[in-house]
């Protein structure tokens, strides 16, 4: 090569690499350039050689990111576009990797055509400017894009589109179909879940581990006046439980938790105005899949005028009880058979007989 650049006169590159006497090789770049001494007669070759070891390890180091990249691309779950922003405003299609074609199909008919092309529904929506944007300013989108046909959900993807060079993006995209599906389905079961609850007349709530309110249905607000905006992350016990009765309901929710489950209670509640109502509780606990518990749930009736009338019956019997016991008189009660139903103390004493 140097000599048929001096024969030729023309400039002189090569690369080679040496190996110095510790075993290391070095690359080397040499560039000359072939002078005469003016009579046309003699020339000779001057130039520089320089070391490009680290250039070219960089290179090599590039190269071998950019293909590990391009395989990592090739091979994620995760669909890739890459376009091109010309001149007149048209984002055209350029490359693609292997998971687009499973998602859509062969891509090769893609090929330089616009976006609106390559999809169709996208035209007419704010989705090709915001990814002209991109190529425009370098900024990075990321969107979710949902399709339905009536109610239900036919495609769905999570869109992430990144600059990639001067006026090129990469579009990343992933099939969100059933995840979109699951989360619709969740909401559904969500509304329905605080329908019923909040229209049934009985009291609901729902406690997590350390019996913080985590629901708080319609009713329970109706007859407290408190609303569930007010008592979600309380403790129960803290405001609604009566100091003399809370050793009992802790009692109660610790037998719970360790898996004492289901039972039934009683116990006073307190309402914002103060007032108490008497409230008959069945209870049990909600564990996740692998059983461990997670949450408390107390279905309950205020009871409150039964017990009332409870206490106001056995008031009377105790008095009534009182009156027989006290009376010097003789009292007796028979059925229509003539059978005693009730003697006081004083007939007994008469008869010389017990009751």
């Amino acid at each position: 090569e140097l000599d048929r650049a001096i024969r030729d006169r023309h400039a002189y590159l090569a690369t080679f690499r040496i190996v110095r006497p510790d075993g290391t090789i070095r690359w080397l770049q040499d560039r000359g350039q072939v002078v005469g001494d003016g009579d046309g007669e003699r020339w000779r070759m001057t130039g520089f050689v320089i070391d490009i070891t680290e250039r070219n390890e960089t290179r090599e180091a590039l190269a071998d990111s950019e293909e590990r990249l391009r395989m990592i691309v090739d091979t994620a779950p995760y669909g890739a576009h890459e376009y091109e922003l010309h001149p007149d405003g048209r984002l055209v299609f350029i490359g693609f990797n292997r998971a687009a074609e499973r998602f859509l199909g062969d891509h090769g008919r893609f090929m330089g055509k616009t976006i609106e092309e390559v999809v169709p529904h996208l035209a007419g929506t704010p989705i090709p400017d915001a990814f002209r944007a991109v190529a425009v300013t370098g900024k990075r989108y990321d969107n979710e894009r949902v399709q339905y046909d009536g109610d239900r959900i036919v495609e769905a993807y999570d869109l992430s589109v990144l600059p990639t060079g001067k006026n090129r993006i990469a579009v990343f995209f992933k099939d969100i179909v059933a995840r979109k599906r699951a989360e619709e389905e969740s909401q559904h079961i969500h509304d329905l879940t605080r329908t019923i609850l909040d229209t049934v007349d009985g009291l609901i709530v729902m406690l997590d581990r350390d019996g913080r309110i985590v629901r708080f249905n319609a009713a329970c607000e109706r007859l407290t006046g408190y609303g569930a905006e007010e008592v979600i992350g309380r403790r129960i016990w803290d405001f609604l439980i009566t100091e003399e009765q809370r050793p009992a309901v802790q009692s109660v929710f610790a037998g719970l938790t360790t898996g004492m489950f289901p039972n039934r209670h009683e116990n006073d509640w307190v309402c914002r105005d103060g007032s108490r109502r008497w409230i008959a509780w069945a209870n049990t606990a909600l564990t996740d899949r692998a059983g461990a518990i997670e949450y408390i749930l107390g279905t309950g009736i205020d009871i409150t005028e039964r017990k009332r009338a409870e206490d106001r019956l056995a008031e009377q019997h105790r008095l009534v009880q009182a009156i027989l016991d006290t009376t010097p008189g003789f009292l007796v009660l028979k059925d229509r058979e003539g059978v005693y139903r009730e003697v006081n103390p004083a007939f007994c004493r008469f008869l010389g007989k017990s009751r």
